[in-house]
């Protein structure tokens, strides 16, 4: 007994007591964590047959007895004055104090699936046809379901599915950091200022969008990053607070307190509720529009391998650990949180080397 490929699902089959059982719903056949739980499953079937323990009469009773999402569902729920899942999904985002852009991704998912979601049975069979939908991409599902648990108690004791590690773009290098700049230099003159700043101070980009006058200190020479500019639901730019919900202060280096400097003499004035990072235009930058009709094209006459813009974020912390390999400091100016402290050794700690013992006593 094994499992076996069901037009890319995995299902599992056999006959016993002249009945041919089949147990489906098991996720997608390509999944390595699903393939290894169904494999465990065709174990247990096999040792309950030799020692005499197999009882299922039909599939029902199969998926009773060893299906992972067994005890989550409830074939004998009466459901039929529970609400519907897409009016609970529906009415939150009539709330104006919802920031889940997520969630609107998932409503499209049920209206397509089509089908009333009145119990945990409705969601998990939800949830299977999900797999199959978002072609086994478990880091998908499983935000969908970061959207879905707190508004439909259905899916509350739905698992997360097993997520592949994140594989991160190389940094840039010194070299190309030099090649991006030299053609901003000549050609996106406009941004050359914003590009060197994130290189530079390793703010989201959002969150340099989203800078004023007010809060860069020339006198103390810090930066206070209190907001970030993200898009609502019909895609207009608006103010938020940052992604981890912390105002953070961060030190000016020399070359940061020169440029700011310029940047604010080039404007002509000094109107501190101002953006200090602007369009031509004087308008906020639209990251997506900036990605797109600037930053792809500058990668590209520069002869720089393609890395997304939020890469300059990870090349200041891997250029930074390089040259200082302090988490705590590196925390206090990416993150403002303890928490981030955890975040950056996890996916920066390789970059430590050259660690020696002091003599300390």
């Amino acid at each position: 007994m094994k499992p076996t490929n069901n037009n890319g699902s995995i299902i599992i089959r056999f006959s016993k007591f002249g009945y041919k059982y089949s147990l489906t719903d098991l996720g997608r056949y390509d999944d390595n964590w699903a393939m290894a739980t169904a494999r465990n499953i065709c174990a247990g079937i096999e040792t309950d047959m030799k020692l005499g323990r197999f009882a299922a009469k039909d599939n029902d009773e199969l998926f009773t007895a060893y299906h992972p999402l067994a005890s989550l569902s409830s074939h004998h729920e009466a459901n039929s004055n529970n609400q519907d899942c897409l009016i609970m999904v529906s009415q939150k985002l009539e709330s104006k104090a919802l920031r889940d852009r997520n969630l609107y991704q998932t409503k499209n998912f049920l209206e397509r699936y089509g089908k009333p979601i009145k119990s945990k049975d409705d969601a998990v069979k939800f949830w299977n046809w999900l797999q199959g939908e978002s072609k086994g991409n478990n880091r998908t599902i499983n935000r969908h379901l970061t959207s879905l648990k707190p508004i439909c108690p259905y899916f509350a004791d739905i698992p997360k599915l097993k997520e592949p590690a994140i594989k991160a773009d190389k940094p840039f290098t010194k070299l190309e950091i030099k090649a991006i700049s030299d053609v901003f230099s000549t050609k996106y003159q406009d941004y050359l200022p914003f590009v060197h700043f994130l290189f530079a101070t390793g703010v989201r980009p959002n969150e340099a969008t989203a800078l004023k006058w007010e809060n860069v200190d020339f006198e103390a020479k810090t930066i206070t990053i209190s907001e970030a500019i993200s898009l609502n639901n019909v895609g207009a730019k608006v103010s938020k607070e940052t992604k981890t919900g912390v105002i953070r202060t961060i030190p000016m280096s020399s070359k940061v307190f020169e440029l700011l400097n310029k940047v604010l003499t080039g404007m002509g004035y000094s109107f501190y509720d101002e953006l200090v990072f602007a369009t031509p235009n004087g308008k906020v930058i639209d990251i997506r529009n900036f990605r797109a009709r600037v930053w792809v094209k500058a990668l590209n006459e520069a002869k720089v391998p393609y890395r997304d813009l939020y890469n300059i974020r990870h090349t200041f912390c891997s250029h930074f650990l390089n040259q200082t390999p302090d988490f705590i400091k590196l925390a206090s100016i990416t993150h403002g949180t303890k928490s981030g402290v955890q975040t950056l050794i996890k996916h920066y700690a390789h970059l430590v080397s050259d660690i020696s013992m002091p003599d300390m006593f």
